[in-house]
C-alpha cells in the first residue's frame, strides 16, 4: 500500500472508480501496483515512496509525467503498469477534487435548485406583479 494514499480522503472515491469504470485488464495493473507500489516504485522510479518525503514523491511524479503514453504502450512491464496506476490514480483523483462539495460550494459556486432560502426576505424588495 502507498501510505500516503491510504490516508486520503479521496481512496473510497477511487477505489470505487476503479472498481465499477475501468475495464478487467486496468483494474487488475491497478491493484497490482497498489498492494505492491513501495517495490514497484524503487524498482522504476528508482525512489522510496515509503519514507514520505515530499521531495522525493515530487521528483518521482515529475518523472512520471514526463514518460510519454506510447512508452506505457510499447511494452508490457513493470514500468507501463506503474504508469498505468498513476495516469489511472491522476485522473480519478482530479475527478474526485473536482466533485467535492468543498469545491461545488466555495470554488463554483454551485448550489442546489432552487438556490439559498432566506427566511427573512424584506417583503417590500419583491417586484410588484404586472397586471
Amino acid at each position: 500500500n502507498i501510505a500516503a494514499l491510504s490516508e486520503h480522503t479521496s481512496l473510497p472515491f477511487i477505489m470505487k472508480m476503479v472498481n465499477d469504470v475501468y475495464k478487467k485488464k486496468d483494474r487488475d495493473i491497478f491493484q497490482k501496483v497498489y498492494q505492491n507500489a513501495p517495490e514497484l516504485f524503487l524498482k522504476v522510479l528508482e525512489v522510496d515512496v515509503s519514507k514520505k518525503d515530499p521531495n522525493l514523491i515530487a521528483q518521482a511524479v515529475s518523472t512520471l509525467n514526463n514518460w510519454s503514453q506510447e512508452e506505457m504502450n510499447e511494452e508490457k512491464s513493470d514500468r507501463s503498469d506503474v504508469i498505468r496506476f498513476f495516469n489511472i490514480l491522476k485522473s480519478e483523483n482530479l475527478q474526485y477534487l473536482r466533485t467535492s462539495q468543498f469545491v461545488q460550494e466555495n470554488y463554483r459556486y454551485y448550489q442546489l435548485v432552487p438556490g439559498r432560502y432566506d427566511g427573512n426576505f424584506p417583503i417590500s424588495e419583491l417586484p410588484k406583479p404586472a397586471i
